[in-house]
């Protein structure tokens, strides 16, 4: 059993669990926060795993340090307890942080790991079978975008990622999915799109999933980057740190993650989810700087680096998506090295068009611990992706302020009246040293902010 102590609270536990903690575990463990003490025991419980909390609640170091718990236990368990009394109002998100937090990715067949089916909860309520049903379904949405952005990029081709976004739409009901390939994207001039593809032998993909609600009184539209491998192209990127180019899909990823979600939690809303998935490969046939290529929406794009490519295909998926007349739009791409620069891995860069949707996204990444740092985008802005060739260039002011020269790309291909919002989450999608609840590599970062903000719409 995990149990979260606050500093100086040891004594408050229940009698029943306080006398299976040794006298000499009780005058070492102060509950500090970030402290974690695991004590086997003769009893049923088999181990308590003592969680400190601090002297103040703080709900992400909560988050932190029950990660940490449930990572502590060997991996071959799959049932665990969790002393919530006084935490009842945060279970919810506590219990898809315990869902989440033991997951690993591996090709391995010795190495294992068990998802946790049972948490049983001891708190002063019993919570409904809601609480359980919709934890389960945010974490299935989180797990889902981890799967698809850790596999190898052979394994995990733009038909697989279509194939498996297909899978996931048949086995939840009230979701669909659509898939155009390269017949019908050549057909309906997904000119962007197509133009990345044509470095690779692999054929590129649209995936459009869909989800409706009956009482649906209001149409948001998904839009997430599903490069499944990127090797910059003939801007070829250097060695170093290419082979998690694989994760340059995670936009994608989470859509389809946040879709799954959504459906399984029945919410009052439509979506539409989209992902144009390719790969960007050098070759005698890809794409070169001073290209001109014209988009599905007939603007034309000047390819000043073929490694700007991320925006060229979300040109077309945008595009594509105001032909669903959405209330409103946000994308989710890995798209820029300089939002890793500007925020680490920490935070995602927002950059919208709206004022109310970039609070709205704001507050929803407070609360789900998944933060966003607002940017600006004027006309200045709008300069650097200005061309004397063609309509836009894909490329901003060298290094200067590279996530906005992105979104100011990207926000020529948005209806003006449409409210629109765009997450760079090239810094917290990709971890080599997550969080305790995240896993290294792709971390589904992105689900459980689209989903908490997708909530507050209700």
């Amino acid at each position: 059993m995990i149990v979260g102590v606050a500093q100086g609270k040891l004594n408050l536990l229940p009698i029943h669990i306080l006398d299976l903690i040794p006298e000499s575990v009780k005058q070492e463990f102060s509950g500090e926060a970030g402290q974690l003490k695991i004590v086997f025991v003769n009893s049923p419980l088999e181990r308590i795993v003592l969680a400190g909390l601090g002297k103040k609640f703080n709900l992400e170091a909560t988050r932190r340090i029950l990660g940490k718990a449930i990572s502590s236990l060997d991996k071959a368990v799959s049932k665990v307890g969790l002393y919530a009394t006084g935490l009842e109002d945060y279970l919810e998100d506590l219990l898809v942080i315990s869902l989440i937090s033991n997951y690993q990715y591996s090709h391995k067949k010795n190495k294992q790991v068990k998802e946790l089916t049972e948490i049983v909860i001891v708190a002063d309520k019993e919570p409904s079978q809601d609480v359980f049903k919709r934890s389960a379904a945010v974490a299935n949405g989180v797990v889902i975008a981890r799967d698809l952005a850790n596999a190898p990029s052979n394994l995990m081709t733009p038909k697989s990622l279509a194939a498996a976004a297909k899978k996931v739409a048949k086995e939840i009901a009230g979701l669909s999915c659509k898939i155009k390939g390269l017949p019908e994207l050549t057909k309906e001039n997904f000119g962007a799109l197509l133009a990345v593809s044509q470095g690779s032998h692999q054929e590129p993909q649209l995936i459009e999933m869909s989800y409706k609600h009956p009482q649906a009184k209001r149409r948001i539209a998904l839009v997430g980057k599903g490069v499944t491998f990127d090797s910059g192209g003939i801007n070829i990127k250097p060695t170093p740190g290419m082979e998690e180019m694989k994760i340059d899909m995670a936009g994608g990823a989470v859509v389809v993650g946040v879709m799954a979600a959504i459906a399984q939690l029945d919410l009052p809303l439509e979506v539409i989810g989209i992902v144009p998935a390719t790969e960007n490969m050098p070759s005698g046939a890809a794409i070169k700087p001073s290209d001109i290529v014209r988009s599905r929406s007939g603007l034309t794009v000047e390819v000043a680096n073929t490694d700007a490519e991320g925006r060229m295909i979300l040109a077309d998926g945008l595009d594509y998506a105001k032909e669903f007349k959405p209330d409103e739009i946000i994308d989710l791409a890995t798209l820029t090295g300089a939002a890793l620069v500007a925020f680490g891995h920490e935070r995602a860069a927002l950059v919208g068009n709206n004022k109310k949707l970039n609070q709205l996204m704001i507050d929803a990444g407070e609360r789900s611990g998944e933060g966003v740092w607002q940017l600006p985008l004027d006309n200045d802005y709008r300069t650097h992706v200005k061309s004397e060739i063609a309509d836009v260039k894909n490329l901003g002011e060298g290094r200067n302020a590279g996530v906005i020269a992105g979104a100011a790309f990207l926000e020529k291909f948005i209806p003006k009246d449409t409210p629109w919002a765009h997450l760079d989450i090239a810094g917290p999608a990709i971890k080599s040293k997550p969080r305790s609840y995240e896993s290294r590599g792709g971390t589904g970062w992105g689900v459980r902010l689209l989903v908490e903000y997708l909530k507050s719409l209700n």
